[in-house]
């Protein structure tokens, strides 16, 4: 029995590493277009329109005669700055919400403004801001961190009620440490872990709204090529160049699973988390402070 645990343990721990490899492979070919890449973004070759794949094009062109490989190439740059901006920014404004709940009070008014968010689907939101103030990079980097920073600040809330109780941030109430520090000092690091798994589901849920909205024709405009407006645009083809729509699509699919891949090894992290060790150690931290 116990071999076959550690069996399990073994290639489940290798099946998560697995994605950290994908993803770092992905992002260096992304970082690296300009080598990696056979052609440019918006290089068109007039005498091979709507080309199926060959050995001049591995995954055949499109409507205006373009690599799609190149474009998926080029357009992962934008996918992935944006999901990356956007982990980024609704980590950190989650995180500062989550940590504000700290006291009853903050915690009531915090979580109803967070559960009227969460009420609406995050692409709700991007298009009604979207349609306000207008579409780019950075705006919709700006938008979809607004639409995902209230499920962060709920998994925040969460793992600051959990360690609200305690022993030795009770410890640290009783010596007369204030609000901030505690948050920083003992709140924070104990709930990274929670927060980094979030981030990554974030993560993966940002490459999937940005595509949706290129789709739509509200994401980075042209000439800058992205997933969603590949499929878009191969849209009235899909019966007659399935190769224009399928290979965007299936890279979105295999990085959203790479991604949950990764998620997948931070969760495994965290349940090797040993929480009474680690209360133990910062109880005797605490106390050493304010001996100290």
């Amino acid at each position: 029995m116990t071999t076959f645990l550690a069996a399990s343990r073994k290639y489940r721990m290798s099946y998560s590493m697995i994605g950290v490899v994908l993803l770092l492979i992905e992002i260096a070919i992304v970082a690296f277009a300009p080598v990696v890449s056979p052609y440019g973004p918006n290089q068109q070759f007039y005498n091979a329109l709507l080309q199926p794949p060959s050995l001049a094009h591995l995954f055949g062109t499109d409507s205006l005669g373009q690599d799609v490989l190149s474009q998926v190439i080029y357009g992962g740059r934008t996918s992935l700055v944006l999901g990356f901006g956007v982990t980024i920014a609704s980590g950190f404004g989650g995180t500062i919400l989550g940590m504000l709940c700290i006291t009853p009070r903050r915690d009531f008014w915090i979580m109803r403004l967070v559960d009227a968010l969460i009420s609406f689907p995050p692409i709700l939101i991007a298009l009604a801001i979207i349609g306000a103030i207008g579409s780019g990079l950075t705006k919709e980097m700006l938008v979809i961190s607004v639409a995902f920073i209230p499920y962060s600040a709920r998994v925040v809330r969460g793992e600051v009620l959990r360690l609200r109780s305690m022993t030795y941030v009770e410890a640290a109430e009783a010596l007369g440490g204030s609000q901030i520090r505690i948050a920083l000092k003992h709140f924070l690091p104990n709930a990274m872990p929670a927060i980094m798994a979030q981030l990554t589901y974030v993560f993966a849920r940002a490459i999937v709204l940005d595509a949706a909205l290129g789709y739509l024709g509200l994401g980075v405009p042209p000439p800058t090529p992205t997933w969603g407006t590949l499929i878009a645009n191969s849209q009235p083809y899909l019966a007659t160049a399935w190769w224009a729509w399928l290979a965007p699509s299936l890279t979105i699919i295999y990085t959203t699973i790479v991604v949950n891949m990764v998620g997948r090894t931070i969760n495994s992290w965290r349940k090797r988390w040993d929480s009474s060790e680690s209360e133990q150690q910062s109880v005797e931290d605490v106390i050493g402070e304010a001996t100290g």
